[in-house]
């Protein structure tokens, strides 16, 4: 950023500059837009890989009812080797990663959100750029089924005042 320029103008210039560097690209491409076939990898995949900085959007996706995956200290090139062997859709903040060729092409689909989004405005912006509905929830921790669990088996891992207002409990398979 220049000195004495805001925020919002050098982020203004951040968009413009990038979608020049997109308009070629853009007409080299089928007449379906990237966002479209984004859109519809993520209805047929289902399946989605988050950077290292996302750990929390990976838990509130399971929370939706999808498959994620997060490693917290994963390497770039073993991320994105893992979105294509997962046949995954690649979730980022890393602009420099944007821009490597699997995933500027299209060949990896990817979204990147803005690394100043809080957790809720990233699961907004993924639910609603790639137009998810929510499905039946899975476990936050490791993404498998969730059964319903008995309230006073369950007594001892709740906790006390949770446990006086709450009567439906679920815990993972």
């Amino acid at each position: 950023v220049e000195e004495g320029v805001s925020l919002e103008v050098a982020l203004d210039r951040i968009c413009q500059q990038t979608s020049q560097r997109l308009e070629p690209w853009l007409r080299r491409q089928p007449h379906r837009t990237p966002q479209a076939r984004l859109t519809e990898a993520a209805h047929i995949r289902n399946q989605f890989l988050c950077d290292a900085g996302l750990g929390g959007l990976a838990r509130w996706l399971r929370a939706a009812g999808f498959e994620a995956q997060w490693q917290p200290h994963i390497e770039d090139d073993n991320l994105i080797e893992q979105a294509q062997r997962l046949d995954a859709i690649l979730l980022t903040t890393d602009s420099l990663l944007m821009e490597r060729r699997l995933l500027r092409d299209g060949i990896i689909p990817a979204l990147w959100l803005p690394p100043t989004l809080t957790l809720a405005e990233q699961m907004t912006q993924v639910m609603r750029e790639l137009q998810l509905t929510p499905r039946s929830p899975r476990c936050m921790a490791c993404g498998g089924s969730l059964i319903r669990g008995d309230k006073e088996a369950l007594r001892d891992r709740i906790p006390p005042r949770t446990y006086t207002w709450l009567n439906e409990f679920f815990v993972c398979e």
